[in-house]
């Protein structure tokens, strides 16, 4: 799990490296939407012919398969007109990155090919693009489940976070560690902070600089939401939170991220339409502030942090200065070094209150180890954390998956 290559060399490499496949790959899923949408749009021709509504030079009602205006061509008209649906979403889908196009183009081939069998003698060309169809379908799937299942070591950077590429790769190859966890390193630090931390990491545990983690779970926007993401943290420097969340049946990719120095907040729906897009300096004080929450993640970064005492035996305070910022997070610690929660005082401006600071905080529900270092497998988050509002504030749940520590 070591990487031992330079962060701003690998950041350079992967732009120069990577910038010819992107735009393959990009044109490559351009032609693949248009014939989508091209061949989900002739379909309206055997709709017509089929509903007597109009025939074509090419074709006339005496080419059509069941005789035109009859109650099967009526239906067989409509497997006609759902083709052409399912195409064009299998085409939209396809240019917003997701993978779920690969269902609605499978769907629609099947839907396609037993309306065009009967009229094969006109239809040919049509029946050729389905089977093209149906074999990109089965590559693409095939491809995507040989690939390395995300968490694991290698560096590839999520689709969602591809405008923040060299700031992913730039927290994701830090350099290697060179210490390992020792009981003798936290000696002289509070002991909630003690506890906690001879809990997660066992000694001789190189001290991992960045984590990245995979997740998935609800995030609240206006009803809750599923989403699956992956997050790239390194304590005291930044993270970046790339997802994929699913509003109306629709794909909406996009990331928060704290990195050199700033924040910002990028979302598209269909990776076309503008939902969010959010930066300057109210952006980034909050993003400083959920960075230091996210030491919960990567405990093997507690250097990076000065701990003080909290407010009770059970709790300990973190402490970063990030930029012109001084952040802080509390955590409660639990009898056998469990971690129970994080509270932080955090720039926002939750249900349109004024910019301030308001209770942020997370709920760990359960812990597991990953790569030996135990930390939150379950946790809940949200604003007004601890206090009477906090049904409202709620609007994050997620069970981690996976976590890579480098």
């Amino acid at each position: 799990m070591t990487v031992t290559s330079n962060p701003a060399g690998a950041a350079a490499s992967a732009r120069a490296t990577g910038i010819r496949p992107r735009k393959l790959r990009r044109t490559a899923e351009l032609a693949g939407a248009v014939i989508l949408a091209g061949h989900g749009l002739i379909h309206l021709i055997g709709v017509a012919l089929l509903w007597r509504l109009a025939e074509t030079a090419e074709l006339g009602y005496a080419d059509a398969r069941p005789a035109p205006g009859s109650d099967g061509a009526l239906a067989v008209g409509g497997v006609w007109l759902l083709a052409t649906a399912l195409f064009l979403t299998a085409a939209v889908l396809l240019l917003g990155h997701s993978a779920r196009w690969r269902g609605f183009a499978g769907v629609a081939v099947l839907a396609s090919i037993p309306v065009l069998l009967p009229m094969a003698a006109a239809t040919g060309a049509g029946l050729v693009v389905d089977l093209a169809v149906a074999t990109a379908v089965l590559l693409t799937w095939r491809v995507a489940r040989s690939a390395p299942a995300a968490g694991t070591p290698a560096h590839s950077v999520p689709g969602e976070a591809r405008r923040v590429r060299a700031s992913w790769l730039g927290l994701a190859t830090q350099p290697a560690p060179t210490d390992v966890f020792t009981a003798e390193l936290v000696a002289a630090l509070p002991e909630p902070a003690r506890r906690w931390l001879t809990h997660a990491i066992p000694v001789g545990t190189p001290l991992w600089n960045t984590a990245q983690v995979t997740m998935h779970g609800e995030i609240k926007l206006g009803n809750w939401r599923r989403f699956t993401a992956r997050q790239v943290v390194t304590p005291g420097a930044g993270y970046i939170w790339a997802a994929t969340a699913w509003l109306a049946g629709l794909p909406v990719r996009g990331f928060d991220r704290y990195s050199s120095g700033s924040g910002e907040m990028r979302w598209r729906m269909l990776g076309l339409i503008p939902v969010v897009t959010v930066t300057g300096a109210d952006v980034t004080q909050s993003a400083a502030g959920r960075l230091v929450s996210e030491i919960v993640l990567a405990p093997t970064g507690f250097r990076t942090a000065i701990w003080t005492p909290g407010r009770s035996a059970d709790h300990v305070v973190g402490t970063w200065q990030l930029g012109g910022y001084e952040e802080s997070v509390e955590l409660e610690i639990g009898s056998a070094g469990e971690m129970r929660s994080a509270l932080i005082s955090r720039w926002g401006n939750p249900g349109g209150e004024p910019f301030g600071r308001y209770p942020f905080g997370c709920t760990v529900h359960r812990e597991q180890a990953f790569g030996g270092v135990t930390m939150p497998a379950t946790v809940s988050a949200g604003w007004w954390w601890g206090t009477p509002r906090y049904d409202e504030g709620e609007f994050f749940r997620a069970s981690i998956t996976a976590v890579a520590l480098s």
